[in-house]
C-alpha cells in the first residue's frame, strides 16, 4: 500500500520538475518547493497503523523520500515541514 503512495508521490514530483528545469534552462526565475505535512489525516492514520507519532512517521518516510529524490536527481529550492517554527508562526 505504501509503495503505491511513494510511486504516486514521486511521479508527481518528477512531472513537476520538468517545468522548473525548463525555466532554469531559459534563465527564468523559478522556485521549486515541496514539503512534509505532519498534520494531515493520512499522516495520522499511517502513524497509528505503524504505532508511531505523526512526527516519527514523517521522519521515517522523509528520509526514504529524500533518498529517492537524490537518486532521481530531484532537488528542491526549499523543502519544508509543517512543524518548523517558521511554518507554525505563519499558520
Amino acid at each position: 500500500m505504501h509503495l503505491d503512495f511513494i510511486i504516486t508521490r514521486h511521479h508527481d514530483n518528477m512531472l513537476d520538475i520538468i517545468p522548473c528545469r525548463y525555466c532554469r534552462l531559459r534563465n527564468y526565475n523559478s522556485l521549486y518547493v515541496c514539503g512534509t505535512d505532519e498534520y494531515g489525516t493520512a499522516t495520522e492514520t499511517k502513524a497509528i497503523a505503524e504505532g508511531m507519532t505523526p512526527q516519527q512517521i514523517c521522519d521515517k518516510y522523509s528520509a526514504i523520500h529524500r533518498d529517492i529524490y537524490q537518486w532521481f536527481n530531484i532537488d528542491f529550492d526549499y523543502f519544508g515541514r509543517t512543524t518548523t517554527p517558521q511554518q507554525t508562526e505563519y499558520v
